[in-house]
């Protein structure tokens, strides 16, 4: 039975502040230039990947109806472009990306649409749960959720495990939201509004099997991917006393350290850094890890491949049994 945690609505501490209008002091959190009024210009490589998204999925739109029933093969491929607008997303919740607040809110809207959810509904769940109670029994996306002896099925069913628990912590949170009406309610009404919107329009013009195909389906595998990606990363691994800060544990995460992985997921595979200083920025990461975690973590927790842990781990041989699961690595 999933555990219900609290969700307050006040300031996220794993996340930077964002001004109406810029000011000397968010310009220093930025930590870069105000290229198209971007706090780091790092973020113009998010900026194309959620292009580069949208185009596959207009292109997958304009070829189905000349596809017929291979039109649903494409629907498989869509799940990178997907899932990399989730990583831009995780990014995206823990340090804002653009000075101006209207600015901000806009992308959040159109972000929305890119990942299949009102992003703003990825605090309570990500920012304020798991991050605050990480690997413990608060910990709503804990990995000791499943425990089959047959290892393919931790990996596969991991999901489906833990997504009613992120929808009462999401429901939660916007009971919450009702009853006091912060700003942070505005932001979720346009984002809902924004997505809804723009999926019933597509499905008043292509009809229901092309919005599935070409929008709905990649989505949800997108979103399955990186909630998937949970077990991989904190599965077996310790749980630190101190979730975040100088003090925490660098083994209570793994990390996927391979340059095209992390350049495309714009450093999502440095975890247990990420985990330290939620709020830095993502492009400070790979430095920050060579600095701050590899003199310290278990060498075997820095894998060089994402692919390659999750074949052996979970298929073959399937290293990592249930007894092992929120344990430290021996």
């Amino acid at each position: 039975m999933a555990t219900t945690t609290t969700t307050t609505l006040t300031k996220d501490p794993t996340q930077h502040a964002v001004s109406r209008t810029a000011s000397p002091a968010s310009i220093s959190r930025g930590e870069g230039s105000s290229y198209l009024g971007l706090k780091n210009s790092a973020d113009v490589r998010a900026l194309a990947i959620l292009s580069a998204k949208f185009a596959w999925v207009a292109a997958h739109w304009a070829l189905f109806p000349y596809l017929g029933k291979w039109a649903w093969l494409l629907t498989p491929i869509g799940f990178v472009p997907a899932f990399l607008t989730c990583c831009i997303t995780h990014n995206a919740m823990h340090c804002n990306m653009f000075h101006n607040w209207y600015l901000e809110t806009g992308f959040r809207a159109v972000l929305s649409v890119g990942l299949g959810h009102p992003v703003q509904l990825y605090i309570p769940t990500h920012n304020h749960n798991h991050h605050v109670h990480t690997q413990t029994p608060e910990d709503h996306i804990r990995t000791d959720k499943v425990a089959f002896r047959f290892q393919p099925l931790n990996f596969l069913l991991y999901f489906f495990h833990i997504i009613p628990a992120v929808a009462e912590v999401e429901g939660e949170y916007i009971r919450e939201l009702l009853r006091k009406r912060p700003p942070a309610l505005a932001k979720v009404i346009i984002q809902a509004v924004t997505l809804y919107g723009t999926w019933a329009l597509l499905i008043s013009q292509g009809g229901i099997q092309r919005f599935l195909a070409c929008v709905y389906l990649p989505g949800y595998l997108g979103i399955y991917g990186i909630l998937t990606m949970n077990i991989l990363q904190h599965d077996g691994c310790s749980v630190s006393e101190a979730r975040q800060g100088k003090n925490m544990d660098p083994n209570s995460a793994r990390n996927f350290v391979d340059p095209s992985l992390n350049y495309f997921t714009m450093n999502n595979g440095y975890h247990s850094i990420h985990h330290m200083y939620p709020n830095k920025h993502w492009s400070t990461y790979a430095k920050l890890h060579e600095e701050l975690i590899k003199p310290h973590i278990d060498p075997k927790l820095d894998e060089p491949s994402m692919i390659g842990y999750t074949w052996r781990t979970f298929f073959w041989p399937g290293m990592l049994t249930p007894a092992n699961r929120a344990k430290k690595v021996e």
